[in-house]
C-alpha cells in the first residue's frame, strides 16, 4: 500500500469508512488514472466538443470517450482536495505538522509517476499523429482501390504501361497451321495465336518496322520458314549479314530437299553475278541506265543526263555484251578517242573503274555465275548478301532488286509457285522502280515484305534523288500488313497511335481530397466520370514495348500487340560447313575454266604454227607475175624486197608495239614456233595489238593456203587481201612491196572505204567487227551517212547468209 507504514496502521485504526478506500485509491491508483487521461486525452483530444452533424459511428464512440475524459477528470481534480481535507482531520493530532507530512507524501508519488504521466501524454500524441499522418490515409487509399466502381477505365499511364508486356518464349512450331492456310506471326497478351489468312498474305505487302535488336529479324525468321514450307519461292536481301536467317533458310531448304543459293558480294565468301547481264536486254539496258544516275528526275541535271544518255546509246548496243568489263573497255576507249569533251563519259568510267574492282561481280568469260531467270524456274531460294558499307556492293544489290523485279514480271507465266521478296534495311536499298512495284507487283504473285528501322528511314532515303515523303507514302500505302517494334522513337509511336484508331473510354475526371489532422488526405467518397478520346494503341505503349513485342496492323482487324519468338535453329555449324563445300566447288570450277581457256590459247597458237610451217603454200613472187609493162614496178619490188630481206633478222616486239602493225615478215617472225615468247612477250606488253595480230596471221595462213597464182591477173597472190586491181596502192604504180605490206598488217583502213565511198563483203565484215566496235564509230564520225548506208548493207549482208 503505502512506504509509511505507520500511516497505514492509522488508516487501519479509524472509523470512518471513507478513509480507507480513499486513502488506497489515492496512494496507488490517483496517478495511474491519470496516466490514462493524459493519454487518451492527447490521442483523441477534446475537440470539437459537440458531435457533428453528419457523423459515423466511430465519431460518436470518440465524442462520448471525451466526455468521459472530462468527467473523470474533474472528479480526479476534485478528490484531491476532498482527500486532504480526510486526511487532515484523520491524523490532525496523530501526526505532528500533517500538513506538511501529507504534501511531502504528494510530491514523493508524483515524482514516482511523473514520467509515466509525460509518456502517456506522449504516446497519445504520436499515435494519434501516426494515425492521421499515415495509417488513415492509408485505409482510406485501400477503400479507395477496392471500391465497386461503374467504370475501370483510365487514360494510358507509362509508368503503367511498361509494366504490362514483357517477352514470352515459345515455339512457333506449335502453333503453325496445316497447309499453311494461315501464316503465324505471334501470341497476343492472352497467349491466343495471330494469324494472317493465306488469301490476305498473298496479296498484301507487308511493311516491319523498328529498332536494331529489337525483333525484326525473329519475325522474318518466322514468315521465311513458312513461306519455304508452303512450297513458294523466297528471296531474301540481307545487306548486313544477319547470324541466323541464312541458317534458318538452309535447315528448312535441307529438310524439304528444295534448292538454295547463297550468294554473297564480299570477296571472302561465295557467289558470282554479273549485275547487267541477266534478263531480257532492254530490261538489262534500263538497270544500267538507272544504276549509273542516267535516269531524268524533273531537276536541274536532266539536259546533261539525257545529253550523257544520248552518248552512252550510241556507244553501247543492244547485241553488245553487258559484262562490266566489255562496257568499261569501250567506255574507256570512247573517252580516249572522242574529241569534244562534252560527249565524254569521265563519270560512268569512274564508276565502272570501282565496279571493276569487285570480282564477285566479275565472273570470269567461261564461268556460269548465279542465273536469277534459272534459279526462278527451280523456284529455289534464294539468299542474297550485300553491304551498308561498300557503296558499290550496295548500288550493285540495288541492281538485284531491280532484276528481281523485272524477271519476276517477265517469268510469271513460268514460275512454279507465288514468290516472297524480302527486304531488310530497306533505307538503303529503296529506288523509285521498287516503290512503284508496290503498287502493281502483287498482280504477279508477289508479295513483298520491306523493314526498316524507323518511319522517318523512308521519308530520308539513302538515295538524295528520290523524293522521301512520296517514298513513304507509297511503301506504307501498298503494305497494308504492318509490323511496328517498341523503341524510343516519338515519330514511329504517334504514327502507330494514329495508325490504332480511336476509342472512347469511361474515365475519371476529377475526385477530392479533405485534409485531415497532421496534414494527411483522406478520399472523399464521390468522383465525377468523363468521356474521353483515345488512340487504341496509345503513343506509352508504342514507346515502351520491350525487344520482340511488336503492334501488328491487319487488314480488317483491330491492332493487336504482339508477342513474337525465334524459329529455333539445330546446328549452327551447318552454313559454315556447306560455305565451305560450295566455295571449294567454286574454287575448283573456276580453275577449271582458266585451265581450259589457257589449254585452247595453246592450241590456237600451236595450230596457227603448223599452218605456217606446213601448209602453206610458198608463195609465187610478184616479179614473176606482173607483166612485162611494169618494169618499174619490178624493180621497185626488187629493191624493196631486198631491204626486207637485209633486216629480216632485226625485227623486234618493241618496234611492233611502236608502230602499231606488222609486216607480214614481222608476222612470220613474231609466231616462229621455235620463238613462242616473242608473241607471249607481246601478249604480256600489249594484249589487244596481239591479238589483232592474232587474227591477222590467221587470215593470211589461210589465204596462202587457198589462193592459187594466175599470171593472167595482174592482181598479186601474195595476199588475199588484194583481190580488187583497182586498190591504190596498185593503181598508183608505186611501191607496190609497201602496198602489199600494209594491206597484211591492216587488211582495211577507215579511209580505204571513204575513198572508194563504198565496201567490198569482206571490208564490212572489218567494219562492223564485235569487238571493234570503234572502227564503225571512226566512220560514224567523219560521214555518218556513208556509215548509215553500208549499215543497211550489212544487215542485208547478214540475211542474204542466214
Amino acid at each position: 500500500m503505502s512506504d509509511f507504514s505507520f500511516i497505514d496502521e492509522a488508516v487501519a485504526a479509524v472509523t470512518n469508512p471513507l478513509v480507507v478506500p480513499l486513502m488506497s485509491f489515492a496512494n496507488d491508483y490517483w496517478w495511474p488514472l491519470w496516466c490514462v487521461l493524459f493519454f487518451i486525452g492527447f490521442l483523441l483530444t477534446l475537440a470539437p466538443w459537440q458531435l457533428p452533424t453528419e457523423h459515423n459511428s466511430f465519431q460518436a464512440v470518440a465524442h462520448v470517450v471525451r466526455r468521459s475524459i472530462f468527467y473523470v477528470g474533474f472528479v480526479a481534480i476534485a478528490l484531491f482536495p476532498f482527500i486532504y481535507y480526510v486526511f487532515d482531520i484523520t491524523f490532525n493530532k496523530s501526526i505532528q505538522n500533517s500538513n506538511q507530512f501529507f504534501i511531502n507524501w504528494f510530491l514523493k508519488s508524483f515524482n514516482q509517476y511523473k514520467y509515466y504521466i509525460v509518456g502517456s501524454a506522449f504516446a497519445g500524441s504520436f499515435l494519434r499523429f501516426y494515425y492521421f499522418r499515415f495509417f488513415h490515409p492509408w485505409i482510406s487509399s485501400t477503400l479507395r482501390d477496392f471500391r465497386n466502381k461503374q467504370s475501370n477505365e483510365s487514360e494510358s499511364d507509362i509508368r503503367t504501361e511498361r509494366l504490362k508486356y514483357n517477352p514470352k518464349n515459345f515455339d512457333p512450331h506449335s502453333f503453325y497451321v496445316p497447309k499453311f492456310k494461315q501464316i503465324f506471326l505471334g501470341l497476343d497478351s492472352n497467349n491466343k495465336p495471330i494469324y494472317v489468312p493465306e488469301s490476305t498474305w498473298l496479296e498484301t505487302n507487308m511493311m516491319i518496322t523498328g529498332p536494331t535488336r529489337y525483333g525484326k529479324g525473329v519475325v522474318i525468321g518466322c514468315l521465311m520458314e513458312q513461306a519455304i514450307r508452303r512450297g513458294d519461292q523466297l528471296i531474301y536481301i540481307d545487306p548486313k549479314n544477319d547470324k541466323f536467317a541464312a541458317k534458318i533458310m538452309l535447315q528448312t531448304c535441307a529438310e524439304l530437299d528444295r534448292p538454295f543459293y547463297y550468294v554473297s558480294l564480299s570477296d571472302d565468301s561465295v557467289g558470282y553475278w554479273s549485275p547487267f547481264e541477266g534478263g531480257k536486254r532492254r530490261d538489262a539496258y534500263n538497270r544500267l541506265i538507272s544504276i549509273f544516275g542516267m535516269t531524268e528526275n524533273s531537276g536541274d541535271a536532266d539536259f546533261y543526263k539525257a545529253m550523257e544518255k544520248k552518248v552512252f546509246n550510241r556507244l553501247i548496243k543492244m547485241d553488245d555484251p553487258f559484262d562490266i568489263e566489255f562496257i568499261y573497255k569501250k567506255v574507256k576507249y570512247h573517252n580516249e578517242t572522242v574529241q569534244d569533251d562534252a560527249d565524254k563519259l569521265l563519270k560512268i568510267e569512274a564508276q565502272l573503274e570501282n565496279w571493276r574492282q569487285v570480282p564477285s561481280l566479275n565472273p570470269i568469260k567461261g564461268f556460269v555465275g548465279f542465273s536469277l531467270e534459272k534459279a526462278m524456274l527451280e523456284n529455289a531460294v534464294i539468299y542474297f548478301q550485300g553491304s551498308l558499307n561498300d557503296e558499290v556492293i550496295k548500288t550493285a544489290t540495288k541492281s538485284f532488286i531491280l532484276e528481281v523485279i523485272q524477271e519476276c514480271m517477265r517469268l510469271d507465266l513460268q514460275r512454279k509457285s507465288h514468290l516472297t521478296f524480302i527486304i531488310d534495311e530497306v533505307r538503303f536499298l529503296v529506288s523509285k522502280t521498287l516503290a512503284d512495284a508496290l503498287a502493281t507487283i502483287v498482280g504477279f504473285r508477289v508479295n513483298i515484305v520491306t523493314a526498316c528501322q524507323s518511319i522517318n528511314d523512308l521519308k530520308t532515303p539513302d538515295d538524295i534523288n528520290l523524293d522521301g515523303e512520296a517514298t513513304y507514302r507509297s511503301i506504307s500505302t501498298n503494305s497494308q500488313l504492318k509490323l511496328v517494334y517498341g523503341g524510343a522513337d516519338s515519330d514511329t509511336a504517334e504514327w502507330v497511335a494514329k495508325l490504332s484508331g480511336s476509342i472512347v473510354k469511361e474515365v475519371t475526371s476529377m475526385e477530392r481530397v479533405t485534409v485531415k489532422p497532421a496534414g494527411a488526405e483522406e478520399w472523399e467518397r464521390g468522383r465525377t466520370i468523363k468521356p474521353l478520346q483515345e488512340a487504341l494503341i496509345p503513343e506509352n505503349v508504342a514507346l515502351t514495348l520491350p525487344p520482340r513485342v511488336c503492334v501488328v496492323f491487319r487488314p480488317s482487324e483491330l491492332a493487336t500487340v504482339t508477342f513474337t519468338s525465334p524459329v529455333p535453329v539445330k546446328d549452327m555449324n551447318a552454313l559454315s560447313n556447306w560455305l565451305n563445300s560450295v566455295s571449294e566447288k567454286e574454287k575448283q570450277e573456276i580453275l577449271s575454266v582458266k585451265k581450259q581457256k589457257e589449254d585452247f590459247h595453246l592450241a590456237s597458237i600451236k595450230k596457227i604454227e603448223e599452218n605456217i610451217l606446213n601448209e602453206v603454200q610458198e608463195i609465187t613472187p610478184i616479179e614473176d607475175i606482173l607483166s612485162p609493162q611494169m618494169p618499174e614496178q619490178t624493180n621497185n619490188i626488187n629493191k624493196d624486197k631486198t631491204t626486207l630481206e637485209k633486216n629480216k633478222t632485226q625485227f623486234s616486239v618493241e618496234e611492233i608495239i611502236n608502230r602499231q602493225a606488222a609486216t607480214s615478215h614481222q608476222l612470220k617472225w613474231l609466231f616462229s614456233k621455235k620463238h613462242p615468247q616473242r608473241y607471249e612477250e607481246l601478249q604480256q606488253k600489249d594484249s589487244e595489238l596481239a591479238e589483232q595480230l592474232s587474227s591477222q596471221y590467221k587470215a593470211l595462213a589461210t589465204t596462202k593456203k587457198d589462193v592459187q597464182p594466175d599470171t593472167s591477173n595482174l592482181s598479186c597472190p601474195k595476199d588475199a587481201a588484194l583481190e580488187d586491181t583497182s586498190s591504190p596502192e596498185l593503181a598508183n604504180n608505186t611501191n607496190i612491196e609497201d602496198a602489199i605490206n600494209s594491206k597484211l598488217t591492216s587488211p582495211f583502213s577507215v579511209e580505204m572505204i571513204l575513198r572508194n565511198r563504198s565496201a567490198s563483203p569482206e571490208q564490212l565484215n572489218w567494219l562492223f567487227h564485235h569487238r571493234k566496235p570503234y572502227r564503225f564509230e571512226q566512220l560514224q564520225q567523219k560521214d555518218s551517212e556513208l556509215a548509215e548506208q553500208l549499215s543497211s548493207q550489212y544487215k542485208a549482208l547478214a540475211t542474204t547468209k542466214c
